[in-house]
């Protein structure tokens, strides 16, 4: 009897913390008990300004080109031939990648969102032909070295992305305490055909199940539009809606829905076009590594 005791109590006593721990890491989740998660936080952060004092490698071939109050100020006085306010025409930022692209940089890497076209700039301050997002796309495609900030809910506009070099993504989350300790490697987006974002714009947004899209008007009327197996849906179908007058020039009324890309982080990204890494023979290993390849068998 007084065995059974001997070994029943250290079983009881293990059950006990087994299910305290596991208590406290539920309450955690949900919110209501988050000191064990603050405290891990702690420990990260002091493990963080501890490596700082190790001694490391600085890259030498990095430089940092910010937009500063003094920047701003420079463009809205005119005192550079023209005059801009906060947000630039985009032919400033193609002047910068031609500017860094004749000095030599190996890779530009913007931390800036284009998502959209911009309709309020239409002439260049030169009187040039075309408009400042057109001059931006060529410079894009004539630097060719040209990395570009994404977010999933917004990518690059179509004629950007397809004149870069690449995008890479500059979304992140911070912990609770407002600090960004962790940032992932790569998100996998679903980018969405240029019309479809066009008409959610107009009508504040759409809903998507697998094969269907949803348009609700602000009289709260719903139209559907089919996804075929393929991933093609009617753009034709967004006119009837009043998303826009005509089909742009090019488009094809059946077209792709979206389309699936991995994008890596811009830092990720920026490191691959120097080491000449190839990303999309990536191989995840989840939870453990991710190894990328590049020539002469580096590894």
């Amino acid at each position: 009897m007084k065995a059974r005791r001997q070994v029943f109590v250290p079983l009881l006593l293990c059950a006990v913390v087994l299910g305290a721990v596991l208590l406290l890491h539920t309450l955690g989740r949900q919110g209501q008990l988050d000191f064990i998660q603050r405290l891990e936080w702690m420990t990260f952060d002091w493990r963080v300004r501890q490596a700082t004092n190790a001694p490391s490698q600085n890259a030498t071939n990095l430089g940092f080109v910010f937009i500063s109050n003094d920047s701003i100020d420079d463009l809205s006085s005119g005192s550079l031939g023209f005059t801009a306010d906060l947000y630039w025409p985009r032919f400033v930022y193609g002047r910068v990648a031609e500017e860094l692209k004749t000095q030599g940089a190996q890779a530009v890497a913007f931390d800036i969102l284009f998502p959209g076209l911009r309709r309020d700039h239409t002439q260049m301050p030169d009187g040039a032909p075309g408009t400042p997002d057109e001059y931006f796309a060529r410079a894009l495609r004539d630097s060719g070295n040209v990395i570009l900030g994404a977010q999933p809910e917004a990518p690059p506009h179509l004629l950007f992305r397809t004149n870069a070099w690449a995008i890479g993504n500059i979304s992140a989350v911070r912990d609770s305490d407002g600090i960004l300790r962790r940032v992932r490697a790569f998100q996998d987006y679903v980018i969405w055909h240029p019309m479809i974002l066009e008409a959610a714009r107009r009508f504040d947004g759409f809903t998507y199940e697998t094969n269907h899209l949803v348009f609700t008007s602000e009289k709260g009327t719903q139209t559907v539009i089919p996804i075929g197996p393929f991933g093609q849906y009617d753009a034709g179908r967004l006119l009837e809606l009043g998303a826009r007058r005509a089909l742009p020039a090019g488009a094809q009324r059946v077209a792709r829905a979206f389309t699936r890309q991995r994008v890596w982080d811009l830092g990720i990204v920026l490191a691959a076009h120097t080491l000449n890494l190839d990303l999309d023979a990536a191989i995840v290993r989840p939870g453990r590594e991710i190894l990328l390849h590049g020539a002469g068998g580096l590894e």
